[in-house]
């Protein structure tokens, strides 16, 4: 695996989007980033019609890296996550506050274990306050931010204005008078626009299970360490046994631990 943070372990034990894109990222530039799950998985895999608990938000989040479901509120799940924990460089984590304290896995309880581990906390509004246990998502942010307020008023206000021309139209009068601007593109348009081709910023490959997708290439790019998308989305469980392998567990201890339902693999 190349890439500036090849050789870097990563244990990620987020859902959803904020905490799964940040481990994504450090997946594209090289890192071994292992998701840790529960025996249903990340609700993000079932977000949206999907195959094999792989809905396409969940391919965007969790591409190059390897799933491991376990559960983790019996003693032989958290041996297991401990084993984990010696072994990495960054755990992440984005429960609500109090949460990852509760199963165990606070900051100075790993730290306690590995003391030169990165560890990363993610939360949506901060780790205190009146809403820090709460659960938060995108249009919770918008309304707390005031982002929702007399938004459809402006919407109606400027739609009303913009039916006097074309898109093409508005455009060319907005560039002559030098004010920033760019056309509202349709999903299928996007792929097509100069400014993506030329950048190169979509790439396409067969994934295993849903067959081809498209993904926003890495962001970052470096000049002696490239960086690539290390490999597509895994279906729940779907490197549990290797994992598990890694770890010194022998094939007839990982089968109890199936059988005890500590832990899941993909069939």
């Amino acid at each position: 695996m190349s890439g500036p943070l090849a050789g870097l372990r990563v244990v990620d034990l987020c859902s959803m989007v904020s905490g799964p894109l940040c481990a994504s990222t450090l997946a594209d530039q090289g890192a071994d980033v292992i998701k840790v799950e529960t025996r249903t998985g990340d609700h993000m895999r079932h977000s949206n019609s999907s195959a094999h608990g792989l809905a396409s938000s969940f391919i965007s989040c969790n591409r190059g890296k390897r799933s491991i479901a376990m559960n983790l509120k019996c003693d032989e799940g958290r041996e297991i996550l401990w084993k984990l924990v010696l072994k990495v460089d960054v755990f992440i984590q984005n429960f609500r506050p109090g949460a990852i304290e509760r199963l165990g896995f606070g900051e100075p309880q790993v730290r306690e274990r590995n003391a030169r581990i990165v560890y990363v906390s993610i939360s949506g509004v901060g780790e205190s306050g009146p809403y820090a246990g709460k659960r938060v998502y995108d249009p919770v942010i918008q309304a707390l931010s005031g982002m929702a307020d007399n938004r459809q008023l402006r919407l109606d206000l400027v739609s009303d204005e913009l039916r006097g021309g074309t898109r093409a139209d508005w455009l060319q009068a907005l560039e002559q008078a030098d004010v920033p601007c760019a056309p509202v593109l349709r999903r299928r348009e996007v792929i097509d626009d100069p400014q993506v081709r030329n950048n190169e910023l979509v790439v396409e490959f067969d994934h295993p299970h849903v067959g081809r997708v498209r993904q926003v290439r890495p962001a970052a790019r470096f000049d002696r360490s490239p960086t690539a998308i290390a490999g597509p989305a895994p279906v729940l469980g779907e490197h549990t046994r290797s994992i598990l392998r890694d770890l010194d567990y022998g094939d007839e201890a990982i089968d109890d631990l199936m059988n005890a339902g500590v832990v899941g693999a993909a069939q």
